[in-house]
């Protein structure tokens, strides 16, 4: 079966979405066809080639689309968690316009079994399919000065997209036009965007197609009353795809809810070096060592924190 997966990337996120690829390629059925799109902006031609080495791992497409990255100098960044590159995917199905479905998937993912069964799903005459945003529920509840959308809101990381119906209704113009007419109020970049765009147009997906960080810090009374906390917690437990949403990556932080999925797909990366290595020993010794001690500024002091005892070391001056 033929299975179409995009991603967006730049220079500097390219070696993880290869850990993204080299997850979906290693946990394929023998008889899935996996076409990869890449939409980037001058990515390097060496880790292109890089990149060109996961059909190693299992035969399959990989082909890089250019996008002008001006078309998006309007659109909302915050610091380099939400970047220009997040809103390529508006012009998903113009810069391919021979392929009516798509499964769009940020970089900081991992998979852990076959697309077929996500890509095949029907979306009942709806134009994507996603997962809900269960952390998103805790800006509902306790109120924003940005836009705030009631009811079922979606994180955009995974989508299942018709691209058919995606051209026919002009989906690309609104995003375009909804992100320069709310600019003030988007405050989760694209995702608020495609919320505001396709919310009367949504299939909503089962949750282990998008098992986020917020399900491990799930609390009941945290979140709306018609998600299914058992549903929450058996994704949780056998996720199909893991997102790493937090601002904090597996890459930085090893203490992220399965962190451990993303480092054993990255050993087979071709991005990978020996100081990657040592960093994944340094980030747990730092981890293990701060559950010991710490040093922070406290009332213009400098603090030492041992074993749960705190110490006043020196006054700061600036």
């Amino acid at each position: 079966m033929q299975i179409n997966v995009c991603f967006a990337s730049d220079n500097n996120y390219v070696q993880y979405m290869a850990t993204s690829i080299i997850s979906i390629l290693k946990n394929a059925n023998s008889d899935d066809e996996l076409n990869f799109y890449i939409l980037s902006n001058n990515i390097k031609q060496e880790y292109k080639d890089k990149i060109l080495e996961l059909k190693k791992i299992k035969r399959c497409k990989i082909t890089f689309l250019d996008v002008d990255e001006q078309e998006f100098k309007n659109c909302p960044t915050f610091n380099n968690h939400i970047t220009i590159t997040m809103y390529y995917r508006y012009k998903i199905a113009n810069l391919l316009p021979l392929i009516n479905k798509i499964i769009y998937l940020d970089c900081d993912v991992i998979v852990k079994q076959s697309l077929k069964e996500l890509f095949s799903i029907n979306l009942n005459n709806n134009i994507i399919g996603a997962v809900e945003d269960i952390g998103y529920t805790s800006l509902q509840k306790n109120g924003s000065k940005h836009y705030i959308f009631k009811g079922f809101y979606i994180n955009s990381g995974i989508l299942l997209i018709d691209l058919k119906k995606w051209r026919e209704n002009n989906i690309e113009q609104n995003l375009f036009e909804f992100t320069q007419n709310n600019i003030d109020k988007i405050s989760i970049g694209d995702q608020d965007v495609i919320n505001g765009v396709l919310k009367d147009r949504i299939y909503p997906i089962d949750y282990k197609w998008n098992v986020q960080d917020s399900f491990y810090r799930y609390k009941n009374n945290e979140v709306k009353q018609h998600i299914n906390k058992f549903e929450i917690i058996k994704a949780s437990k056998r996720p199909a795809i893991i997102h790493y949403t937090f601002k904090y990556k597996p890459w930085n932080c090893v203490k992220m809810p399965r962190s451990y999925d993303w480092w054993y797909y990255n050993k087979y990366s071709p991005f990978l070096e020996k100081k990657s290595l040592t960093q994944y020993y340094v980030l747990w010794i730092k981890y293990i060592l701060k559950g010991f001690f710490s040093i922070s500024d406290e009332n213009g002091y400098k603090r030492l924190r041992f074993l749960g005892i705190k110490l006043r070391l020196f006054k700061l001056y600036y």
